[in-house]
């Protein structure tokens, strides 16, 4: 699949594993795709409840517990 997207969401493939290398020292090896992805999209923000397999992680994305995105969300909407 190259990609897939319905509103909010995105489904895109891994990416190649040469562009995981630059990165490897910022989160586990085997989630270092995810934060690459996210990265490459442009995400803001990556939520899981596994935040210590992303340490250090990229200074472009906050990686949050469910809970803590629903907070930002709420503040974010509130300031609105």
């Amino acid at each position: 699949m190259s990609g897939w997207s319905a509103g909010a969401l995105s489904i895109v493939d891994a990416p190649a594993r040469q562009r995981l290398f630059p990165h490897a020292d910022r989160a586990d090896w085997k989630d270092l795709p995810h934060l690459i992805a996210a990265l490459e999209q442009g995400c803001a923000y990556l939520t899981t409840y596994n935040v210590d397999d992303y340490e250090p992680g990229h200074p472009e994305i906050d990686v949050l517990r469910p809970g803590a995105l629903v907070q930002r969300v709420r503040e974010q909407l509130s300031s609105l």
